[in-house]
């Protein structure tokens, strides 16, 4: 076996002489033994030296390459041969595989066909058996599996008893729940319908308080209004000063004021009678609604 002597230098296999001379010298100096104190450093050294004396000689290097390419080229050839034998090898197991898949499915059919004619075997001495020696019936155990069989009769019925009553227990139930659903929903109408009427109650009450600020508005105009009068009224009496041309302008401008404030305050009488006929109205319906939530609240 070859040694690698470009390993052991730590060069390329194409390095030139002056890499592989300082590649001598720096190994040297690091694993000289007179420097080195370790153990295998003598041994090192010797490879390195031996490495260095064919490597150094390009004949002996030559040489050297040339031996270690026909290695390579053995090595190659054994692999190639290697592979081919791993593959052969490869073939043959899978081969060795099918062929023990088929003999285990041959085993295995093997073995059932064997527990088929033993099954057989094993049916046909039973039979042959019953023919040479028939079950021998007494009354005796006749009337016992007679009483058997009323038995699991009486415990059927009993069976289907219990469960017609308790189908009819869950039909009343049934029945029962529909009819207080119904009886729920009814009054729950009956609420709706109470809560809508108070809602409308409960504008109408809106609407009358309306009708009532409208009615202080109306009265606070009127109260202005003949306390204007009264103020015109006042002021006439004590108005003694002027010419009568004056006075006349004076009349006249006081009357026509004391006429537009009449018109106001009869528009404004209009206005207030309309809206007592709509609160009478509203009253109406409010009375009959109370009336009606008092009917439901008896019921």
């Amino acid at each position: 076996m070859l040694t690698d002597f470009y390993l052991i230098l730590q060069v390329h296999t194409d390095a030139e002489q002056e890499i592989i001379e300082a590649a001598y010298k720096r190994l040297a100096r690091k694993y000289h033994p007179d420097i080195n104190g370790t153990p295998d450093a003598t041994v090192r050294m010797q490879k390195i030296n031996e490495a260095y004396d064919v490597l150094s000689d390009p004949e002996k290097r030559r040489v050297y390459d040339q031996n270690n390419l026909q290695k390579e080229l053995d090595i190659d050839a054994l692999r190639r041969q290697l592979e081919l034998v791993e593959n052969q090898f490869l073939d043959e197991q899978k081969v060795w595989e099918q062929k023990e898949d088929e003999l285990t499915s041959i085993i295995q059919e093997l073995r059932i066909e064997q527990r088929r004619q033993k099954r057989a075997q094993k049916q046909s001495e039973r039979m042959s058996d019953q023919i040479q020696h028939p079950p021998s019936f007494s009354l005796d155990a006749v009337s016992v599996q007679k009483q058997k069989l009323q038995k699991q009769i009486e415990l059927v019925e009993k069976e289907l008893v219990s469960e017609r009553l308790s189908n009819r227990q869950m039909q009343e139930e049934f029945l029962m729940a529909a009819r207080d659903l119904t009886q729920e929903r009814k009054e729950v109408e009956k609420a709706s319908r109470a809560i809508t009427r108070l809602e409308q109650q409960l504008e109408a009450e809106r609407a009358r308080r309306k009708e009532l600020e409208t009615e202080k508005r109306l009265a606070e105009y009127e109260r202005q209004a003949k306390d204007k009068v009264e103020a015109l009224v006042a002021a006439e009496q004590t108005d003694t000063a002027g010419s009568a041309q004056q006075k006349k302008r004076t009349d006249g401008g006081s009357w026509s004021e004391i006429a537009l404030v009449q018109g106001m305050i009869e528009e404004e009488r209009f206005k207030r009678k309309q809206a007592e006929n709509s609160l009478a109205a509203v009253r109406g319906i409010l009375r009959d609604i109370s009336n009606e939530l008092k009917h439901i609240f008896r019921c």
